[in-house]
């Protein structure tokens, strides 16, 4: 196993059975350079495996809506306000698999998954710094209600994308 970037893969065609992005690829600033540098370093019959924030999910568009209201908190870590590398991209789902396919990538598997554990929102309250224990009841009461309204609804936060190289 290797740990790198995509400059670490520049130089290594056809080198890789398997090639894992998990909350990486909404940061990188040229997604169609990344994925295609990542296309060359995999094998002819490996695996990438993509992991992204969907925009469409439901927890991503209610913060975003809190956010247009400049209302950060209580998912100020989910937008990185203050990060040093803040999400640059946002995908859906289709658009996922659109970007794959011009980079030459099937996707074969697309798999939502939540973005909150709900079996640790405290912890997640803790993140966003100190809160009145009032105010933290009610993040938590909605984060677990958003939780069950987005798997009820099939709205999922976050988008896992098994792909394969294209077959020519």
């Amino acid at each position: 196993m290797v740990a790198g970037t995509e400059r670490f893969l520049q130089n290594k065609p056809s080198q890789f059975n398997l090639i894992t992005l998990h909350n990486v690829f909404e940061h990188l600033p040229d997604p169609l350079a990344s994925l295609r540098i990542f296309h060359t370093a995999l094998k002819k019959d490996g695996m990438f495996v993509i992991v992204v924030p969907n925009k469409n999910g439901l927890i991503n568009r209610c913060a975003y809506m809190l956010a247009l209201m400049h209302i950060y908190r209580p998912l100020s870590t989910m937008f990185q306000v203050k990060s040093a590398s803040p999400h640059l991209f946002y995908y859906s789902p289709e658009s996922m698999a659109h970007i794959l396919h011009l980079a030459g990538f099937t996707p074969m598997i697309t798999l939502g998954q939540p973005i909150i554990d709900i079996d640790n929102i405290d912890k997640r309250i803790a993140i966003e710094g100190k809160i009145n224990f009032l105010i933290g009841l009610c993040i938590k009461a909605g984060l677990h209600m958003l939780y069950r309204a987005s798997v009820l609804f099939h709205m999922p936060d976050e988008i896992a994308v098994y792909a394969s190289k294209t077959k020519s």
